[in-house]
């Protein structure tokens, strides 16, 4: 397990569904009590608990589940990715920390595992779909996210307004096409 600042990063696996999904019910709570309160009505960790546990158990190269772990090994943070229908394109479908982990470089570090992943899987792209209201769309633009769409979206059954983002995955050096109007001289 890799540290930064006291959290470390791994895996997650389906042991951990249940501190995923705690997490991801507190951070609902903490985040969209004052931008979307209609969609906690319908919160049920066991509920979540058991999908993570499913998505979990058909884990694939084209998918990501990663745990931000606090002192001592307590799950504070998780995100989740993978490859969509779009060709070079991954999702990063959700990302939750802990209120008070947050600020911590753990969404960066994060962020930036999913998109090496992302790159080693082809992907020129990854998107991301955020509630418009959320203060967290400031963390996707301070990451180099591009604003792409906006529109409504039931959650829940409850229509909330979203922005779609987009980030552009650098391919690298591997990705450099040769110069083929250049003649070659047999270097690199």
């Amino acid at each position: 397990m890799a540290m930064r600042d006291r959290l470390g990063m791994r895996d997650a696996c389906v042991e951990d569904s249940a501190a995923i999904a705690m997490v991801q019910a507190k951070s609902w709570r903490t985040t969209y009590q004052s931008i979307a309160p209609q969609i906690l009505e319908d919160v049920d960790v066991h509920q979540w608990a058991a999908a993570w546990s499913e998505r979990l158990m058909e884990a694939t190269s084209n998918r990501a589940l990663l745990v931000l772990e606090g002192p001592p090994g307590v799950i504070v943070g998780f995100a989740a990715a993978g490859a969509t229908r779009l060709p070079g394109e991954w999702e990063l479908f959700a990302i939750y920390i802990l209120e008070e982990f947050q600020r911590r470089s753990g969404g960066r570090w994060l962020v930036s595992e999913i998109v090496d992943r992302a790159r080693r899987s082809g992907a020129v792209r990854l998107a991301a779909s955020v509630l418009s209201q959320n203060p967290s769309v400031r963390f996707y633009e301070a990451l180099g996210f591009a604003r792409e769409t906006a529109g409504k979206r039931l959650i829940h059954g409850r229509t909330v307004e979203e922005t779609r983002y987009a980030y552009p995955i650098d391919p690298g050096p591997m990705w450099i096409e040769p110069d083929r109007n250049k003649a070659s001289t047999g270097d690199p």
